[in-house]
């Protein structure tokens, strides 16, 4: 990707990637803003209990509060109006749903595979789409009940097709990479969105290797829809690399444009000219070389925010991009020329792969973090001094976040660095993607606190090192499940709270390399297990053994104004057919220090979602 223009309204950047990368294929560019839409922080990390629907704009009315992702059947369909919802949203009897609703349905959502056409004919016979505010649709293709109400549907303003071209596994579970069906032209249309979803939230079997095969698949339909609307009229757009014809989307003005998300794998004419040919719009290969990303940012002179996630990105850029204030590229590489083009005031920088190597992993957690379903692969993650060679490229005095993935850590000098290079950090999130030493024990993550010591401005410190915190009872249970096991495999369960507090605070003797985990936590338990695998209720205390005399108060020299730690939560996902895997989430703990100078950590509220995952956002 190269951009040529910035215009002057960028205040306020917010960079963020939202799908994986993988083959030999570069990561996609992605820019978006804080415009009216109000995709807001707590959108980034996502809600337990989301109330606001796909991806972030805020629709009037509540969710269905039983809307959850394994009690569904397909189809099903949700309605809600500008007022009380009804209550029998989560139906799979959509005529049901809508007798219930009784006020005009205002937003709509489909989730349509293996569906009963019956059923959901019956629901259309009566919907009137006329009011219809918003259309979210889940499905490989448009089915014709939809294609039916489009014309009809004259006040949407939010246009959802992001799991347009999506695919369910089929009922052996299977994953295997099967081929997208092309989309045909668009359907006619009579509205006049502002907000454009297309094909750009990717199913649970994508893989990269598909992208040639979905650029096929989508970029025409997508194209005739464009010809269909007065694009100078949209303010936010997300859509699939795969989806964009950059020389079809350039050729429009974007006259209120705002937010720009492009998701996906960014595939370079070099790597595949064959899948440049576009022979539905009329468009050679060969217009690659003359139009890009900056050819469309030309035509959208009021997007407020810059998220590029390409590895060939500066190659015209030429100047810095002085209003940035916050970049985050996904699956990045080592060679990508726009790092050397950050301005000093950046504010907030992440390097993060997606999806983590930690997203899904084989059922048993003692095993090694080396079966991996779903993942980069590992010439897509950073080792540590590669992100070191980056991150000295330009001197960023005034960061205030860091987040990080990396493999391969063979020691400290990664994080002895971040804390020299970095002294106004207020957020620091690692992630040990992949290697030997991964995950980590207690004298790792003693270790990594040594040596981000000099931070005193921290604030928030979250570390996806290992695999788990977990209580001391918890602990014992996976020491003692099965003898068969090795003590290393044993210990890969994760780390004990009490351990936790005593390597942050400096307690555990990180200096004898990678430890055996076969010795017993130094830890007691404090309060009874209240859930699955020690999961804790909020406000609940850990802390480690206190022998007479010992503190934690290192962490209050430490890290003065330390007041949140985030640590990964394994946690088991029965998904259809029985099929399991292992995922990790974020507990958040509170820093609490009492008078006598002790540190404990406090759960504080639910656990937070590591990544965005789609399916469990549609269901959630």
């Amino acid at each position: 990707m190269n951009i040529s223009a910035r215009t002057a309204a960028c205040v306020n950047c917010l960079m963020r990637a939202s799908a994986g990368g993988g083959g030999s294929v570069g990561s996609s560019d992605l820019l978006r803003s804080r415009g009216e839409l109000q995709a807001s922080g707590s959108w980034e990390y996502g809600l337990p209990q989301r109330q606001v629907d796909m991806e972030g704009y805020r629709a009037p009315g509540r969710v269905h509060s039983n809307r959850q992702r394994h009690d569904l059947i397909p189809p099903f369909v949700f309605l809600h109006d500008g007022g009380e919802a009804s209550d029998g949203g989560a139906s799979n009897h959509a005529a049901s749903v809508h007798a219930e609703g009784g006020a005009t349905t205002k937003h709509l959502y489909l989730h349509v595979f293996d569906y009963d056409e019956d059923a959901l004919n019956h629901f259309f016979d009566d919907f009137d789409a006329d009011r219809l505010w918003s259309l979210h649709l889940c499905a490989e293709n448009i089915i014709y009940r939809v294609r039916d109400i489009l014309p009809t549907a004259t006040q949407l303003q939010t246009l959802d097709l992001a799991r347009l071209c999506y695919k369910t596994i089929n009922y052996l579970g299977s994953r295997e990479y099967t081929p997208y069906e092309p989309l045909p032209a668009f359907p006619t249309l009579s509205c006049q969105p502002r907000v454009l979803q297309f094909c750009s939230r990717f199913d649970e079997i994508y893989d990269a290797r598909l992208c040639a095969n979905r650029m096929r698949a989508t970029r025409f339909s997508f194209a005739t829809l464009l010809a269909q609307l007065d694009v100078s009229q949209i303010e936010r757009v997300e859509v699939g690399a795969e989806a964009l014809s950059l020389p079809i989307a350039a050729a429009y003005t974007w006259a209120a444009l705002r937010e720009l998300v492009i998701t996906g794998c960014w595939l370079h004419p070099q790597d595949d000219p064959g899948a440049f040919e576009d022979p539905g719009s009329g468009t050679p290969a060969s217009i690659f070389a003359h139009v890009h990303i900056g050819t469309l940012l030309v035509a959208a002179p009021r997007l407020s925010v810059l998220r590029p996630r390409d590895d060939d990105t500066a190659a015209r850029l030429g100047t810095a991009i002085r209003t940035l204030d916050t970049f985050e590229l996904y699956n990045p590489t080592a060679t990508d020329g726009l790092y050397a083009h950050l301005p000093p005031t950046l504010r907030a920088l992440s390097l993060l792969a997606y999806p983590h190597c930690t997203t899904k992993v084989d059922e048993h957690p003692a095993l090694p973090a080396g079966i991996i379903i779903a993942s980069p692969p590992q010439r897509v993650l950073l080792a540590p001094v590669e992100l070191m060679r980056i991150l000295s490229v330009t001197a960023l005095p005034d960061l205030r976040d860091l987040r990080l993935s990396f493999r391969d850590l063979a020691d400290m000098r990664l994080c002895e660095f971040i804390a020299k290079a970095f002294p106004r950090l207020e957020l620091l999130e690692l992630h040990a993607e992949a290697g030997a030493r991964v995950p980590w024990h207690a004298q790792e993550l003693s270790a990594c606190a040594r040596a981000l010591a000099p931070l005193l401005r921290l604030r928030t410190l979250r570390l996806n090192t290992f695999r788990s915190a977990l209580t001391v009872e918890a602990w014992r249970q996976f020491q003692s499940r099965d003898t068969a096991e090795a003590p290393e495999q044993r210990a890969r369960a994760g780390i004990t709270l009490p351990d936790i507090v005593r390597a942050l605070s400096g307690r555990v003797d990180g200096s004898g390399g990678w430890g055996t985990g076969d010795a017993p936590p130094a830890g007691e338990r404090h309060a009874e297990d209240t859930g699955p695998a020690g999961e804790r209720h909020a406000g609940e205390r850990y802390a480690g053994e206190r022998h007479a005399g010992e503190r934690h108060a290192d962490w209050g020299c430490r890290w003065p104004a330390l007041h949140e730690v985030w640590l990964p939560q394994s946690r088991r996902e029965v998904g259809r057919w029985d099929a399991a895997t292992w995922y990790r989430e974020w507990g958040v703990y509170s820093v609490r220090r009492d008078e006598d100078g002790f540190v404990d950590l406090h759960k504080s509220g639910p656990n937070v979602p590591i990544e965005e995952d789609d399916l469990k956002t549609w269901g959630s």
